[in-house]
């Protein structure tokens, strides 16, 4: 499955609706492009930025050039922006 960003949406809402740990948490914000980081600094989400590749991987991006991962695996995106909270 290509992870596209109504699959995160999807499964974030899945994931959080179900773990009072994580009621309050926010996934973090959805791009093409780490430059996109610029315009979501300061937001409530922490620091971690989603940039989304054609081909569905998702590179976690903390600051413009800071790649942390990059995964096609739907549950290691949902653990590591989790994990961000």
């Amino acid at each position: 499955m290509q992870i596209s960003a109504y699959t995160l949406r999807r499964a974030w809402h899945e994931v959080t609706a179900g773990c009072d740990l994580l009621d309050d948490a926010m996934l973090p914000p959805i791009g093409t492009s780490p430059d996109q980081y610029e315009k979501h600094v300061g937001e409530p989400h922490g620091r971690l930025f989603l940039v989304l590749d054609d081909n569905g991987t998702v590179h976690g991006h903390i600051g413009p050039y800071g790649e942390v991962f990059a995964t096609q695996d739907l549950d290691q995106v949902l653990y590591f922006a989790s994990m961000a909270e």
